[in-house]
């Protein structure tokens, strides 16, 4: 059933949430039960809107915020290019005062952050971040459902119905709040949104990382501290070490490799070192090819001795006959 409106209220938008941050700090909301929800009243002045919300302090009581429009000074909405691949979500930007009035109703978180967030020399948000279930939407006028469609088609709608109103309704506080009025809901694109949430340590990822969210994944947001660590054996980290790995395989496969052979290298023949045991150019020594020169040189020298000798036998021969 639809909540039922009180008799003033004319136009109700409801968006159910999944996360809410103030920065980063989480507010506590209950995924798909809580709610944010624009209220539109018509009064004796004219138009009055006011953003209706329930949040949790440092000590988990609960706070009930009705907000007036004027305390922003405009509200982001995701657009349809970016309903793939970031959460579906609201930002609320305050002003001065709404900022002020915002810091008074949650004192606990005031106290608790302020000190940590000035040791890393920053400040409190001026913003907050709602992240919305994409699929439920509700527009009900007088307490009677006009329609129900999921964000994307319903945000185009909504905004229609409350630009208008959000003009109408400073129209009344034209003479306190100054400007000429310009379109208060509006779509940011996925750079400037992605700048926005990184600049409070939020990582985009999906509900699988929500604590007691079972139903079909949506995509929220997640404190950077709180992302599980990547496992050391990433693909990343074994690439790293492959080279190292490649080493010690290769070592291990000249060691298998000596095992395979004795365990000993063969040494390769400097052809510039000598050899004492062989001789050189200018070193005499010991040949293996020496007895078989030397017989060579023997059987020449018995064969020259051997002709000379019949040669002084024929001389003398000769000398003999001539005496005779």
């Amino acid at each position: 059933m639809l909540p039922q409106a009180s008799p003033d209220v004319r136009l109700r938008a409801t968006f159910h949430i999944m996360q809410g941050w103030w920065g980063e700090i989480n507010l506590g909301f209950v995924p798909l039960t809580s709610t944010v929800v624009f209220n539109r009243f018509l009064e004796e002045i004219g138009t009055r809107l006011e953003v209706v919300f329930d949040a949790k302090d440092q000590d988990d009581s609960i706070v009930k915020f009705k907000i007036p429009i004027h305390h922003f000074t405009e509200v982001w909405h995701t657009d349809r290019k970016s309903a793939s691949d970031l959460p579906t979500a609201l930002v609320f930007h305050f002003t001065d005062e709404g900022f002020e009035s915002f810091k008074a109703m949650l004192p606990g978180r005031v106290e608790t952050w302020e000190p940590k967030l000035k040791e890393k020399k920053r400040v409190l948000s001026k913003s907050l971040l709602f992240v919305l279930d994409p699929s439920d939407f509700i527009m009900a006028e007088d307490g009677l459902l006009l329609y129900r469609p999921g964000f994307i088609e319903g945000i185009e709608l909504f905004k229609l119905n409350y630009n208008e109103q959000w003009e109408n309704h400073l129209c009344e506080q034209q003479g306190r709040y100054g400007e000429e009025f310009k379109d208060g809901i509006v779509p940011v694109d996925s750079q400037d949104f992605t700048a926005y949430y990184k600049r409070f340590g939020l990582r985009n990822t999906e509900s699988e990382h929500l604590a007691g969210y079972k139903k079909k994944p949506i995509r929220i947001f997640i404190a950077r501290r709180y992302l599980p660590r990547k496992s050391r054996r990433a693909p990343k980290r074994r690439q790293r070490r492959k080279p190292a790995a490649n080493t010690n395989k290769e070592e291990e496969d000249e060691d298998k490799d000596e095992e395979e052979d004795g365990g000993e290298e063969e040494e390769e023949e400097d052809p510039m070192e000598i050899d004492p045991s062989q001789p050189g150019p200018s070193q005499p020594g010991p040949s293996t090819s020496a007895p078989r020169k030397k017989a060579v040189r023997r059987g020449k020298v018995g064969k020259d001795k051997k002709k000379k000798e019949e040669k002084e036998k024929a001389y003398m021969s000769d000398i003999s006959e001539e005496l005779g």
